[in-house]
Order: structure tokens, then sequence, then C-alpha cells
């Protein structure tokens, strides 16, 4: 299309799409064998998994109050029991090759860290991390706990809910609720301090939110090796994003798991600090350069792409 080929801002280059077009002949082929082919049986081992542990939660969480912690014996059952079941999920999508280089491990002979950083691609990013350690805790919108099945997972899962503004004047901050959380006895969380996904071409700057507290991190880099479509949920519709993702021969992605930060005196008392240099880590791990653009500039691209959509109909 011509708003693909248009002059771009350079604040906007982080959200531009890296994909063969879907016209090109031979992703049409390839797309329609492969959509009467592995289609159908990878619809099925993804919809047969995400109904059975749906099914499990139902039973084993049946008449608890999912806003109080859950009891440990019935967290811990969940997470161990859904971590291989997530990696067939991912087999299911096509991710035949998950690559993990470094030390995976959250612990070495200084201590521990529980907070996980990544730079945000796509909303598989969350599974793939939990391949990797295992169910995590995340940072989500408060609004999920109204949505059957997802606001299970939420709550077994110990996430952190952010409320819009005007929701819920009592409750406490992302941040107040990242610094204050326990990080000996509580799960993993994993936060993506972007505040939003890439195309996976830049890593954002950093927020310092994250950072509040000095807590020692896990620093993690993730990317997606593709050559016609990108995992990178970027610029694009759901719908269309998972059937392509599905109709992929294969899908690979890397995880690069860097040795867990520990703050100097001066990051502890300056979180903006800690944000940049761990931010850095991971932009050198990839070999990415660093680009300011915010949250505004990505709305402000996708406005300006939906205009020019509208005008080629």
């Amino acid at each position: 299309p011509k708003y693909m080929a248009m002059n771009i801002n350079e604040k906007w280059k982080p959200f531009v799409r890296n994909d063969v077009p879907w016209s090109d002949t031979i992703e049409i082929i390839k797309t329609v064998i492969i959509a009467v082919t592995l289609f159908p049986i990878r619809m099925f081992i993804f919809f047969t998994l995400f109904f059975y542990y749906f099914f499990m939660l139902t039973i084993f969480l049946f008449g608890l109050d999912l806003t109080k912690p859950l009891p440990e014996f019935r967290k811990k059952f969940f997470i161990d029991f859904a971590a291989p079941g997530i990696r067939f999920w991912m087999w299911s999508m096509g991710f035949l090759s998950m690559k993990v280089t470094g030390d995976a491990t959250c612990e070495d002979e200084n201590g521990k860290a529980n907070i996980l950083v990544m730079n945000h691609l796509s909303y598989l990013d969350i599974p793939i991390a939990s391949t990797v350690f295992g169910m995590i805790g995340y940072v989500s919108k408060a609004s999920i706990m109204d949505v059957p099945f997802v606001n299970t997972l939420a709550a077994t899962w110990g996430c952190v809910f952010v409320y819009r503004k005007g929701e819920n004047t009592d409750a406490p901050s992302a941040t107040e609720q990242i610094s204050s959380r326990d990080y000996d006895g509580g799960n993993r969380l994993l936060i993506f301090p972007e505040g939003t996904t890439t195309n996976g071409k830049y890593v954002l700057r950093f927020r310092s939110g994250s950072f509040v507290g000095g807590h020692p991190v896990k620093p993690l880099a993730i990317r997606y090796i593709s050559n016609k479509f990108s995992p990178s949920w970027e610029s694009i519709n759901l719908l269309p994003h998972a059937f392509r993702l599905f109709t992929q021969i294969y899908n690979s992605v890397e995880v690069i798991c860097l040795p867990i930060y520990y703050p100097s005196p001066e990051e502890a008392e300056d979180p903006r600090l800690y944000a940049s240099n761990v931010g850095k880590q991971i932009a050198k791990a990839l070999d990415l350069p660093i680009s300011e653009a915010t949250w505004d500039d990505k709305r402000e691209y996708h406005t300006l792409l939906r205009s020019e959509m509208k005008k080629e109909k």
C-alpha cells in the first residue's frame, strides 16, 4: 500500500511493520496450503489445551475469592502444571524453535531477582517468558478482572493491576505495588518498562516506575527471527496477525538472559538512572538503537495509518 512507502517520521520507525505484504504471490500460495493442512491441526491443539486448562482452573479454584491471595498449594499446583502445557501451546502456534541463551536462573552468589524486565514486542512475550521461567505475574489493566478465565489466570499468576483514572482512587498505583511487592515469597513479576510494543528494530527508553524501590532485576532481551512475517504485534489488528502467525511454516524466537542487575547506591536512589542503564544493557544485547519514541508518537502514527487506509478504499 502507498501508506507503507510514505516518508516516516523518525519517532514512528519503532512502530512500522517489517513484513512481506500478504499480497505477495508466494505468501498467498503458502498461506492457502497451510490453511487447509496445518492450520486446522494447530487450532485444534491450541483450543484443546486452552479449554483443558480452563476446565482444571474452574474445578480447583471453585468458590475462592480471587481478590485474595490463593492458597499456596493450589497456586503451586497450577504454576507447576501449566509451564509444560504452555510449551505445547507455543508449538501449536508454530514456535518449533525457541532459543534461550545465557543464564536462565534468577539466583547467583550475591542474591536473587524476582523482577524480570524485558523489551516488549508482542502479546506472545508473556507465554514465551513463562516457558523459560515458569508461571509469572505481569502488569495488567484492572479491567481484566471482569473477563472470565482471564481473571482466574491473572489471580493465579499474581499479576499487578493498573486502574485507569477515576476507576479506583483508593487503589495503589502500579509503581507502589511493584515497589512494595513481597519478592521473597511472591511470584516472579515480568515487567515491560517500554510501556508498549515495538517492531523489534528499536528499544524504547525505559520508564522509571518499574525501578522504584531499588530491587535487583533480571534483564531479558527477546527477538523474533522471521523472514516473511514478524510475530511482533505492531501496527496490525489481532485477528489478521494471529491468522498469519498460525499459517507460517514455523516461527522462531530467541530469549537472551542477562546476568542479574544489582543497582548501585546511585541507581537505587535514582530510578531514572537505574531504568536507563538496564535499558542500555538490553539494547546492547540485541545490538539495537534506543529510541526516544513514546506512546503518544505511536498513537499519532496509528492515526495517520487509519487515515491513509481510508483514502485507499
